[in-house]
This record gives structure tokens, sequence and C-alpha cells, in this order.
């Protein structure tokens, strides 16, 4: 959501911390892959081989970012990211480490972080409602 709101550097950057991110406690739960598809999906990495690399470790991921140059971009990653890291139902350590590194390199104040929190958790809700809706009675 919100993604046609990034340029293409910015598309290639979120997917890195995409794949980064959902990696970084060394489990992906089926529910982030679920996540992380509709991501790629709406970036337009639809083919894996056009997948750009994740990033080699935090530090990489950190200095891509600084293709992020407006608030409001900042903010679309920092969600994309939130709704990847809640995806699962679980709030993994290192996930959560990993996504406060990436908050402070952008400076979106923890106010930011609470409020983009909840709309992820309202973004991950009406996902579920709305494919429990089109699935319709057995």
């Amino acid at each position: 959501m919100f993604l046609h709101l990034l340029d293409g550097a910015q598309r290639r950057e979120l997917c890195r911390a995409a794949l980064y991110v959902v990696a970084a406690d060394g489990v992906v739960d089926l529910r982030e892959e679920d996540a992380l598809a509709q991501v790629r999906a709406e970036l337009g990495f639809l083919d894996p081989d056009d997948l750009p690399r994740p990033p080699r470790d935090q530090d990489d991921l950190l200095d891509g970012l600084e293709v992020f140059d407006t608030p409001q971009r900042r903010r679309v990653l920092v969600l994309q990211l939130l709704i990847l890291v809640l995806a699962d139902d679980e709030q993994e350590e290192r996930e959560l480490e990993v996504l406060a590194a990436v908050c402070r390199r952008l400076d979106v104040s923890r106010a930011e972080v609470g409020r983009l929190r909840e709309l992820a958790r309202r973004i991950l809700a009406l996902r579920a409602d709305g494919l429990e809706l089109l699935a319709g009675p057995d």
C-alpha cells in the first residue's frame, strides 16, 4: 500500500530492506512470505530473477536508505516494514532492532512509528477480513 508514491530507486531499496527484515530473525514464517510476496508484486518484482540482492549486513541496509528523500517516502518505507514485522503476529527482537535502526537513520520519531504501527495492524486486519470474505462459505 502506498508504494506507488516511490520512485524506482526507492522501490529497489524497499525490496532490499524487506528481504533483510523478513530474514533478520532467522525464521521466515509463511505469513511473512505472503506479506513479502504482496510487497514484491506491488513493487513490480514478480520474477525472482529480477529481485535485488538483499543487503550484506545492517550497515549495507542503512546505507541504501539515503534514497528516501522526503518524510512521506520515509514513512511509506517504515509502514511497509512494520507490515512485514507484524505479519506473523510475533514481535521478534532482531526484526524490531533492525526496524529501530532504520527509524533512527531516517529520523522517524517514536510517535510516528506508533501511528504507523497502528496503521500496519489495521491494514493486516483488513487484508485478513478481505481474504475471508473472498473465500466465502465452504
